[in-house]
């Protein structure tokens, strides 16, 4: 068992570096991340170059008394986006030879697409380093491909699986979207999930779309929270039914998900590149960690479609903005919103490690957490409060209730010495 008390058997990273690599072929109606279609060679060059400075900035000098003692010689590594994968995989070798020099990886992840990546990028995708791949498969609805203003075909998404698993990677996660009106997906889930696996792939993760004002599809009417909550049952079922794990709320898998339970169980990591956001670990300075993000937030040319003038301003795109220190109260409300969307939920006995034994009290004897443990919809009688079944997706509410029946409780005690044993 994790100090934390979450059962992470065989996973020895408790510390993740993200590398945001914002470039992409075109844009997607969807999307609201910091990403650009416009750039060229000499853009890729100088992003590339400036994230592999940055990431020396960060493991040679803000973490080198962190890292003999509160961090472990395993790391995971993540390179999302954007769509890292369409860049050959030579662009790769610096940054991963860099963090080797500090760690051993013992998950090295990049995100694809499958409209770019041929089974001979796979191939040098894996000999580089890489051994998990996710797919932006998305759907396997030709009308919804076209909604989304993706490139590739359902054919090409089922290729995309298996040219992985066969340049040996042995884990395919595949991102699958839903959400949409009733009549929009022709598709059924549960159908999707299936063939996706047939194909080869060894997980899923769920989005439930939502349509953000920077993006094209804002304007839009095309999203049901009904039809939301309907087909998130479904996809849920059709992932446990075939057998895979549920790592979080919207993460199911053959197995676990190493990079992301950095995020879910409240461990640091550095990020690295335009629009990424990192923890730093706990120090003197910071007993509770300190947030920090990359580069101005950048104006748009276009819905979704990102200035980033790599050529002229790459220092400004790469400056590094530091928040305050978190505070115990911050801690304490990030972990509880993360932990409940896991399996696990919030241990009993977590709450004792970080001394503050009195929160179990008055969530156990809370009116509505009584109600809605004898509904079924939560469990507090084993070894945390736990979400079950399809109340995951009221999880963030959860969250807020609890921290509001709890914050008494919070400032009323002393602050406790240490949050990441």
């Amino acid at each position: 068992m994790d100090p934390i008390g979450v059962d992470v058997a065989g996973q020895k990273s408790r510390f993740g570096i993200y590398v945001h690599v914002p470039f992409c072929t075109s844009i997607c109606s969807y999307c609201d991340f910091v990403k650009t279609s416009q750039f060229d060679r000499l853009d890729a060059d100088i992003f590339f170059e400036s994230a592999l400075l940055q990431l020396r900035f960060l493991l040679s000098t803000s973490f080198s008394s962190t890292f003999q003692g509160e961090v472990r010689n395993s790391c995971t590594l993540y390179f999302g986006g954007g769509t890292p994968g369409l860049f050959p995989a030579e662009r790769f070798v610096a940054i991963i030879s860099e963090v080797s020099r500090y760690f051993d990886i013992e998950e090295c992840t990049i995100e694809t697409n499958p409209a770019l990546t041929t089974a001979k990028r796979f191939r040098e995708f894996r000999e580089v380093g890489f051994n998990r791949v996710t797919i932006g498969a998305q759907t396997l609805c030709s009308k919804t491909l076209r909604t989304f203003a993706r490139r590739h075909c359902p054919e090409q998404a089922l290729e995309s699986v298996s040219d992985a698993r066969n340049a040996g990677f042995s884990q395919a996660q595949v991102d699958i979207i839903y959400g949409l009106n009733s009549g929009e997906r022709t598709t059924r889930l549960e159908w999707e999930v299936a063939e996706f696996v047939k194909a080869g792939a060894t997980g899923v993760s769920g989005y439930a779309l939502s349509l953000e004002e920077r993006t094209k599809l804002f304007s839009s009417k095309i999203v049901s929270d009904d039809q939301a909550a309907h087909e998130y049952s479904v996809l849920r079922k059709a992932c446990l039914d075939l057998g895979m794990r549920q790592n979080e709320t919207s993460n199911f898998s053959f197995y676990e998900a190493k990079h992301n339970n950095i995020y879910w169980y409240g461990w640091p990591y550095i990020a690295v590149g335009t629009g990424a956001h990192g923890l730093l670990p706990s120090s003197t300075e910071a007993p509770f960690g300190m947030r920090y993000s990359v580069g101005d937030v950048p104006s748009e040319r276009a819905p979704g479609d990102d200035d980033l003038p790599y050529k002229k301003k790459a220092n400004e795109l790469f400056e590094i903005k530091w928040e305050s220190p978190r505070t115990e109260l911050d801690f304490f409300g990030e972990m509880v919103f993360t932990l409940l969307r896991t399996p696990n939920g919030i241990p009993w006995n977590w709450l004792k490690e970080i001394g503050c034994p009195n929160v179990e009290y008055v969530w156990k004897t809370d009116a509505k957490v009584v109600r809605a443990a004898s509904d079924s919809r939560l469990e507090i009688a084993g070894l945390g409060l736990r979400l079950l079944e399809n109340e995951f997706l009221l999880g963030d509410s959860w969250a807020l209730h609890l921290l509001t029946i709890a914050d008494q409780v919070m400032r009323d005690r002393s602050k406790i010495d240490r949050c990441f044993p």
